[in-house]
């Protein structure tokens, strides 16, 4: 879960470069905020996934690249408080964007998708364009995985149960919440 403030993933030096790749995840917003970055790195040459595009409860998805917008979904597509797929495929110099296994939106590019940070859930530049809502099975792979239209994976990780340990072996003192997708 992501707060919208003070959450949020970085990691660095990814470089995915100009070939095949496929980003996805499933996500559940919990509400609305104009131009939420899910996974990019806005302001440093490198692209941005960011969701309400056209308006706060738009429902779109909008890919800038280095050199600016590249592509828009259909509106109306995204809904909070409901579980989506999102995959971002390239496969050479197309990009097409996927909500639950449905191409909706495409677009061409021959710009390297790289930044020096990565950021997950939170905007690197613009502190109110923040997720806020739930992130679960995160993949990035540099394959283009899907060429048509697809049935969403299951859950890709399986439930844990035990203590987390930090790199000293200590118990960590933030606390870890799992939940699965069906029962929310």
């Amino acid at each position: 879960y992501f707060n919208g403030t003070s959450d949020g993933l970085m990691l660095p030096d990814v470089v995915l470069g100009t070939g095949d790749c496929t980003i996805e995840m499933w996500i559940k917003t919990a509400s609305s905020v104009r131009y939420s970055q899910l996974i990019g790195n806005e302001g440093s040459g490198g692209f941005s996934l960011l969701i309400n595009h056209a308006s706060a409860t738009s429902g779109d998805l909008a890919l800038y690249t280095p050199s600016g917008l590249l592509l828009t979904s259909v509106s109306g597509s995204w809904r909070d408080d409901v579980w989506h797929h999102i995959a971002l495929v390239r496969s050479g110099n197309t990009f097409t964007l996927y909500t639950d296994g449905n191409a909706n939106g495409t677009g061409t590019s021959t710009n390297s998708l790289s930044g020096s940070n990565l950021w997950i859930a939170r905007n690197n530049v613009y502190t109110p364009r923040n997720v806020i809502g739930y992130f679960d099975d995160l993949r990035i792979d540099k394959v283009a995985r899907y060429t048509g239209a697809f049935t969403p994976p299951g859950p890709l990780l399986s439930p844990i149960s035990g203590t987390i340990l930090d790199t000293n072996g200590a118990p960590c003192a933030r606390t870890v919440h799992l939940f699965d997708r069906a029962s929310g």
